[in-house]
């Protein structure tokens, strides 16, 4: 008897054909799956920014020599919003937009709207005012909730 061992030419093509699909389906998702990344980090520094100004606020009202005051009419400035966290750059400026927000470099960028107006005069201790942040590389903002000190 004569019996030869392999695939046949069908079942190949029936193999390559099904890589084929599921190669068409999959891998879109995962070429622009570090956008999703850097989205979801701005979350994460917002929500670590929003935490950290909670408890400057709880430090402020026990007179904590350590805590600041949050008080201005601009609090929404890389430099101010840097004081509630490490390990994450917040930039300088506050001119910019989702859309022009720069390549990523593991930074992140204040948005030029809304300002955070604390200002002592006119904005009762305890307000919650917000800002926005948006990953360098990333495509949606992510909001920081400020807790006014009011003095």
């Amino acid at each position: 008897m004569n019996t030869k061992n392999g695939f046949t030419l069908i079942e190949l093509v029936v193999v390559i054909l099904v890589l084929g699909i599921l190669s068409v389906i999959a891998l879109p998702r995962f070429v622009d799956i570090s956008k999703d990344a850097r989205n979801a980090t701005a979350q994460g520094v917002a929500a670590a920014i929003s935490s950290g100004s909670a408890i400057n606020y709880g430090a402020q009202l026990a007179k904590n020599p350590d805590s600041f005051a949050v008080n201005s009419a601009t609090e929404c400035t890389g430099p101010n919003l840097q004081r509630f966290v490490s390990g994450a750059t917040m930039n300088t400026g506050t001119t910019i937009t989702v859309a022009a927000a720069a390549a990523d470099d593991g930074s992140y960028d204040v948005l030029a709207a809304p300002a955070g107006v604390c200002t002592a005069a006119t904005i009762p201790s305890g307000t919650l005012e917000t800002c926005s942040i948006v990953a360098r590389g990333g495509s949606v903002a992510a909001t920081v909730y400020l807790t006014c000190t009011g003095s």
